[in-house]
């Protein structure tokens, strides 16, 4: 397993620094555009720092004043028994943007954002591959039949990274990734999909040729078993926008790229972030590596960036004693 990890890590190095070459050396560079900055929020990692997960999103929307969301329709929360549907708590979240003239980016599928990556419901569990994949088609059809005719969504997400191994999930399957993509659109055809995949440890090519917008993650400081937590701070700006000038070069029915993930809160390995101590997580994720990572999105100008940290910045602002994070991202919107 160790020599696994290790040859999966060298050849991680090998791949983006081969890319870092071939990009910067051989393609035109793109202008950079202005921004629009959004987050990321989830109920269940709100609940997890043990914070009141309507006052928190509420605050997101008053206080912070943002106007682009991504949110996630759980499985175990809209489907928690086979075959009966509740959508109440992503109905208030859609709701209560909406009164605000905020846009929703919907993640749909079986791999969506937040640990452990797939929220299967229990019964779904004991279902073979096949049982569950067709579990999970029927959870589409209800998704997206149901907010359908909402205008508060503009774009639907399909799966999170789903060709990335990572998170407590069934093996990567692309065949059925790409009939799940056929599915959803024969469902809607108005809106566009988003696909999403590794910033540093993909070509992005396989993702991005089953959707209308690609969505890469940007992590800069990461945890690696074997050599502890490295930084790919080594990638400037230019390569992302590059990357994306090839990437729709290749795929010219592609609409856009954008940042579906900025970090911006720490990682840190195997506890969750608020069991660690402030030292620790302030010393891997400090106020100016927020400032750093915010002024590195500007510089890649792709047109939208969601944040990814807003229920640690809350955390820390109501548990914690420090508002910094919170107060330097009302900047942001």
């Amino acid at each position: 397993m160790i020599i696994k990890l290790l040859k999966l890590f060298i050849s991680a190095l090998v791949l983006s620094a081969a890319l870092l070459i071939a990009v910067l050396a051989f393609y035109p560079e793109q202008p950079a555009q202005d921004t629009r900055f959004g987050v990321t929020f989830s109920r269940q990692q709100a609940e997890g720092f043990g914070l009141d997960w309507q006052k928190t999103y509420i605050d997101i929307l008053d206080d912070l004043g943002v106007k682009y969301l991504r949110l996630s329709a759980y499985w175990n929360d809209i489907e928690p028994e086979q075959g009966k549907f509740n959508f109440e708590i992503l109905d208030w979240q859609i709701e209560e943007a909406k009164k605000r003239d905020a846009k929703v980016l919907l993640a749909i599928g079986r791999k969506l954002p937040r640990w452990p990556e797939c929220h299967i419901p229990e019964w779904a569990y004991g279902l073979g591959r096949v049982e569950q994949n067709e579990a999970v088609l029927e959870m589409l059809e209800e998704v997206v039949a149901y907010y359908k005719d909402e205008q508060a969504i503009w774009a639907w997400q399909v799966e999170n990274e789903p060709l990335f191994p990572f998170g407590i999930c069934p093996r990567q399957d692309r065949e059925f990734f790409e009939e799940e993509i056929i599915f959803v659109r024969s469902l809607d055809s108005s809106r566009p999909i988003v696909t999403t995949d590794s910033g540093e440890m993909s070509l992005w090519l396989m993702a991005g040729s089953q959707g209308d917008i690609f969505g890469t993650t940007m992590y800069k400081i990461v945890p690696w078993k074997l050599v502890g937590f490295i930084s790919y701070d080594f990638l400037p700006a230019v390569f992302y926008r590059k990357k994306a000038a090839v990437l729709m070069k290749l795929l010219p029915n592609l609409e856009d790229v954008i940042v579906v993930e900025l970090q911006a809160e720490p990682w840190t390995a195997g506890i969750p972030v608020n069991v660690d101590t402030l030292d620790r997580q302030f010393g891997r994720f400090g106020i100016e590596r927020f400032q750093k990572h915010i002024r590195y999105a500007r510089d890649v100008g792709y047109s939208q960036t969601y944040l990814w940290g807003v229920e640690w910045w809350a955390w820390l602002k109501k548990e914690a004693g420090h508002p910094e994070f919170w107060q330097e991202a009302k900047k942001l919107f």
